[in-house]
């Protein structure tokens, strides 16, 4: 990920946060609830950022999940 990259999806993550937040606040009760619908409020929006952000190549979008949990060599 590059410097533009965490910038841009720190910057929506914040914006989308805010704007989420009040959005929803008076329409879900506190609790579960009221988190569940920020969760997917967050991710409908962060999700095609994070995409407009590979495309743009700002964030690899390659995961290896097979060297998890293995040590790296020594130098």
């Amino acid at each position: 990920m590059t410097q533009r990259g965490f910038l841009f999806l720190f910057a929506v993550a914040i914006v989308a946060s805010l704007v989420g937040g009040k959005l929803i606040e008076p329409y879900t009760a506190p609790g579960l609830e009221r988190t569940v619908w920020f969760g997917v409020i967050l991710a409908a929006v962060l999700y095609p950022a994070g995409l407009f952000a590979e495309r743009r190549g700002w964030v690899r979008g390659k995961v290896d999940l097979g060297r998890l949990g293995k040590r790296r060599e020594p130098a």
